[in-house]
């Protein structure tokens, strides 16, 4: 699970393109922690650190599919 959010990345680009398109752009900077222009192994993990933290409502380092559908149910909410 500790890089699923990259590989999801990888997948969702589109392999054929000459360039990102604006929802890469936002997956690829929100990755991008420190601006560079570059992902590095550490702002990898340190995403799914984040992520699993958001996840992890009850803080017992697991996280559970109500607690994925909670902040499904949050983010669906949002739009």
């Amino acid at each position: 699970m500790k890089y699923i959010f990259f590989i999801l990345l990888i997948f969702n680009f589109n392999v054929s393109a000459k360039s990102l398109t604006d929802e890469e752009i936002i997956y690829f900077n929100f990755i991008d922690l420190n601006n560079d222009e570059k992902i590095s192994y550490q702002e990898v993990d340190q995403i799914i650190q984040i992520i699993f933290k958001l996840l992890d409502k009850n803080n017992d380092d697991v996280v559970t599919k109500d607690e994925v559908l909670d902040l499904k149910n949050i983010i669906e909410n949002l739009s």
